[in-house]
């Protein structure tokens, strides 16, 4: 069965049809097929804190040497130890939470950024950019935390963010937004800058499991391919997708 992306037409069915996918939940998207990840913008932190905890380790060793001959009392290879226990309690969970955070799935019926789910019903292939730089983050009007990119390449997609998602609204300041003049356009349909480790990888991937579920979309990724391009940074390089612009994928 070959399924339709979805476009608004003013009517009540376009509309319920949209409502539904918006409201679709991280469960309903299917499967994992396949995971990718968004490379760490801390790298130069990790290192720094690998670093101190092998510090905290050589001490702990010398310490207990040191106590082993008598040289010190065993009480004090406690204070580093305990300073070592005390660091990893605090940062594991972070760190753990901070990988989710920088994780996409591909699934059987959309894609779930982190725990956004976007679904492939509310994409447009024909407003994908397979861009060369990361400078193509700040080329689109979305909000920050629609920008999964540290660094290097990344993909330029359109699509939804839930229901409960809101577009750049100038209520919500500046920061929210690269392009302060830009006009407030109320549109459920979203940019998502997703920048994984390997993203021809994930364009070949997100092809195969649109194909998958039904969508017209061969040739996609050898497209996105052909036209890679470094995006012009400071102005809208690609407009927004208002709530009436029909998809402009043609496969």
């Amino acid at each position: 069965m070959t399924r339709g992306f979805v476009r608004l037409d003013g009517s009540a069915r376009s509309a319920a049809d949209l409502d539904a996918w918006l409201r679709l939940g991280p469960e309903h998207l299917g499967q994992v097929r396949t995971r990718h990840t968004v490379p760490a913008a801390s790298r130069p932190v990790a290192v720094l804190l690998g670093l101190v905890a092998l510090l905290l380790v050589g001490l702990v060793v010398v310490m207990g040497v040191l106590a082993a001959v008598g040289a010190i009392p065993l009480v004090a290879v406690l204070c580093p130890l305990g300073v070592g226990v005390v660091v990893a309690a605090l940062l594991l969970p972070a760190m753990l939470a901070t990988r989710g955070s920088r994780t996409i799935e591909v699934r059987e019926h959309g894609l779930l950024v982190a725990s956004r789910p976007v679904p492939y019903a509310t994409m447009d292939p024909g407003r994908m950019v397979w861009a060369t730089s990361a400078r193509a983050a700040r080329s689109v009007v979305t909000l920050n935390r629609r920008r999964r990119v540290a660094g290097g390449e990344c993909l330029l997609l359109n699509g939804t963010d839930g229901p409960d998602a809101v577009e750049d609204w100038r209520g919500l300041g500046t920061k929210y937004d690269p392009l302060s003049t830009a006009p407030r356009l109320d549109t459920p349909f979203v940019w998502w800058v997703l920048g994984p480790r390997d993203v021809g990888g994930f364009v070949r991937d997100l092809e195969a499991a649109m194909a998958a579920d039904g969508y017209p979309v061969r040739g996609l990724a050898d497209h996105l391919t052909r036209h890679r391009a470094d995006v012009p940074t400071g102005r809208e390089a690609y407009p927004r997708r208002a709530p009436y612009d029909p998809p402009l994928w043609r496969g």
